[in-house]
């Protein structure tokens, strides 16, 4: 059972580590790093070890450590996500697939919190009687098992196991502030009783040199703060599963790191005043968005001039609007305009504007939460302006839109720069076009993008003076390469000039989003002798793709947990936070509605529950999801609070043709509304329970309307916390809906 170190092994273990001395950071972090913030965020906090033998520890994690440090968090507007990837790890992962979704978890660290909170667990050496063991060092990759895209990717370093793999790209080569190594007592494998040394013993005799050197190279690396040591001694091991326990946990094992992430999680986000004005967090939203979607714009050179001259040259009174269908990089286009011109404007690089200077607003509806509501876009156009504060701000969308019509036709009005995307996505039952005048002052400018022949196009169209009009061409074929070209060359894959030509063949590769559902599809195709088939497979049509895309996703990605995944958030209302994604997806025995004919989807809300509290979805089996997803998704804001949306609207309608409607595709026939209802109840009664009032708020009343339920929708609204919160006159039309949808003025008669 030993495994006496030698020399060779010495020897090996030192030049492993001389290879990765040469991939640390130059200039690592220094310094405390603080990140002000707005709003709710997310915190990541990423577990790293061995498995079987260190069971315990992590069920210390699971059930106190982590659940008390949530508490803690949620009262500093912070949402803490644990990413355990040892948990539910299929059995037919492979080598590429179990790498690829540990090291991209860590990458969704960095992206999220700037620097990891990193954790990791390990037993550097142990001495038993006189004979020397060392613990478990983990699986250690050959050669041949590692994908040359993973090593190019990671900087690789072979020799190395997976665990020091994640130590190494996660805290030792940028100095990570923010990780906590917590070591295990060399003594605790004395009280082991011998028959259960397999469990934590590892036969591979390089392991002990391994694990010392691991010991001596994270001492020296980081301050004494960051290396924690613990006490603890075998209970016993479950005869039926295996699982070891162990006891002497909870001082100087669960203290240590609640204590440190406490620390770390305070100084990198310092509880400040957090700013209430919805108006601020809107623009910030947007800013955000803005900044996403303009970073990559090829071949638009002629709507892009044809924009800048609208704007900068002599006023005619009238808006310019974008039309194209849908994927035709609208968006993207708008995105750009916007970015350029808040740059020029804050430059005084426009002119018409004299000493004033011009004010840039920007607004992409659907792109975060509430952009789809017209009184509230309107009322933030009004106040960044300087129009109206709290005290003179329109009470309903009528007032807005007389008002905001007066103040862009009045030649006194500040110069502004108005530039809307996706108009035709503001909300149907509210939508109005009377807040645009006829005639637009001439220190105004307009710009919107819209799908032509919606019913906003139609009634600019019959104006007596009409919008000027430019439309979003297909790519040419220059800019279809270079696109193609930039995409995979960030995963440094190319197409030969034959794959190129199949691809750009297609009718749809004229379609910008068409094209960058290609490419990605392509990317993550393994078999590149078999490239030309796979690229003569790829549907011609927008909707067709992603159909394809969403069935092989299915296949290979979690099969039902992505289906329920993108049903809820095609049923949410203003997007999911993962953590409530975590929450739902946990009860998988209750996740899909009944394929039975004797369990009706649409029943009554109270004879069917639909979501019953369990454990949280375990990390590995979501990151699966979400890595198949993440092209698709986007969070909203800048803010990071972890809240996930389809990134594109025809991805949204793609799920309801796939998910949600008959085979005619008729959104009427009983069963596609049962199916619509099924959803929404369970989000109805997953919201029922959560804690966080702003997003019961944004989320529960909303899907009892959708499924009828007034009783609740009654209870909910008479809450006074909920009344209090919803009664703004700013945002009063939101509780009359709700208040008209739960019965309206009788219902009050019966609660007062």
């Amino acid at each position: 059972m030993g495994c006496g170190s030698s020399h060779s092994y010495q020897a090996e273990v030192l030049q492993t580590w001389d290879e990765v001395k040469k991939t640390v950071q130059s200039r690592p972090h220094k310094g405390k790093l603080v990140v002000r913030r707005s709003g709710w965020k997310t915190v990541r906090i990423f577990v790293s070890s061995t498995f079987r033998d260190f069971h315990a520890e992590r069920e210390t994690l699971v059930k106190e450590v982590f659940p008390d440090l949530r508490v803690w968090c949620e009262k500093r507007r912070l949402y803490l996500v644990d990413c355990d990837l040892r948990w539910g790890v299929p059995k037919d992962t492979t080598t590429e697939e179990t790498l690829r979704t540990c090291l991209g978890e860590i990458d969704r660290c960095y992206s999220d919190n700037i620097m990891p909170f990193f954790l990791n667990l390990t037993s550097p050496e142990t001495h038993t009687l006189l004979r020397f063991v060392c613990e478990r060092c983990g699986w250690i990759p050959n050669r041949n098992e590692v994908p040359q895209s993973v090593i190019e990717e990671y900087r690789w370093v072979m020799g190395l196991s997976v665990t020091e793999m994640e130590v190494i790209h996660g805290a030792y080569r940028v100095d990570n502030p923010n990780s906590l190594f917590m070591m295990r007592n060399a003594k605790f494998l004395d009280s082991v009783p011998e028959e259960h040394h397999p469990v934590f013993v590892d036969p591979n005799p390089i392991a002990a040199d391994k694990l010392k050197m691991l010991k001596d190279m994270l001492k020296n690396k980081f301050p004494s703060d960051q290396v924690g040591y613990y006490t603890c001694e075998f209970e016993h091991i479950d005869p039926d599963d295996g699982r070891v326990y162990l006891k002497g946990l909870d001082k100087s094992f669960r203290d240590q790191i609640f204590n440190f992430f406490k620390k770390r999680i305070s100084q990198q986000y310092p509880l400040e005043e957090v700013t209430t004005d919805p108006y601020k967090h809107a623009q910030e939203s947007h800013e955000s968005f803005m900044k996403s979607r303009s970073t990559m714009v090829l071949g638009r050179n002629e709507i892009l001039q044809k924009i800048s001259d609208y704007i900068t040259g002599i006023a005619i009174d009238r808006p310019l609007i974008i039309l194209g269908g849908p994927g035709m990089g609208k968006s993207s286009i708008i995105a750009k305009v916007a970015d350029e011109a808040t740059l020029r404007a804050s430059q005084k690089q426009i002119p018409g504007a004299g000493d004033t200077g011009w004010y840039v607003f920007y607004h992409f509806v659907g792109a975060v939460p509430g952009s789809t509501d017209l009184e509230r876009a309107l009322k933030r156009l009004l106040k960044e302006i300087g129009i109206v504060n709290e005290a003179t701000m329109p009470t309903d969308l009528e007032a807005t839109c007389q008002m905001t019509s007066g103040v862009l036709s009045n030649p006194n009005t500040r110069p502004t720069i108005i530039i809307i995307d996706a108009l035709n996505q503001f909300d149907d039952d509210k939508f109005s076009m009377s807040w645009l005048p006829r005639k637009l002052a001439p220190q105004i400018r307009v710009v919107m993008s819209m799908i032509n022949n919606t019913p906003p196009h139609k009634s600019l169209r019959e104006r007596t003076n009409p919008p000027d009009e430019a439309y979003v061409t297909p790519l040419d074929m220059q800019s279809r390469k270079e696109i193609v070209t930039e995409i995979l060359g960030r995963y440094n894959k190319r197409l030969d000039e034959e794959q190129m030509t199949k691809l750009l063949s297609k009718d749809s590769s004229q379609n910008p989003l068409w094209l960058a559902i290609a490419c990605e599809e392509l990317r993550v195709f393994g078999v590149f002798h078999e490239m030309n088939t796979k690229i003569d497979s790829l549907a011609d049509g927008l909707l067709d793709l992603l159909a394809q895309v969403l069935k092989r996703f299915e296949e290979e990605n979690g099969g039902h947990l992505l289906v329920a995944t993108l049903c809820l958030l095609e049923s949410s209302s203003t997007g999911l936070l993962e953590i409530e994604l975590l929450e739902i997806l946990g009860d998988e025995p209750h996740l899909m509605p009944p394929e039975s004919s004797e369990e009706k989807v649409g029943a009554p809300a109270k004879a069917q529950v639909t979501w019953k509290k369990s454990q949280q979805l375990p990390a590995m089996k979501w990151a699966a999801v979400y890595r198949a997803l993440k092209p698709f998704l986007r969070p909203f804001g800048d803010s990071g609070e972890g809240r996930l949306d389809f990134y594109h609207r025809s991805l949204s309608k793609a799920v309801r043709h796939m998910y949600f409607l008959n085979d005619d595709g008729n959104e009427n026939d009983d069963d596609s509304r049962d199916i619509y209802q099924w959803w929404h109840r369970k989000l109805a009664d997953y919201f029922e329970q959560v804690d966080n009032l702003e997003r019961r708020i944004e989320e529960y009343p909303v899907h009892l309307v959708k499924i009828n339920d007034k009783e609740r929708l009654q209870n909910f609204l008479t809450q006074w916390v909920v009344f209090d919160n919803l009664y703004d006159d700013e945002y009063s039309s939101k509780l009359l809906y709700y208040w008209r949808q739960a019965g309206g003025a009788s219902v009050w008669r019966k609660c007062t």
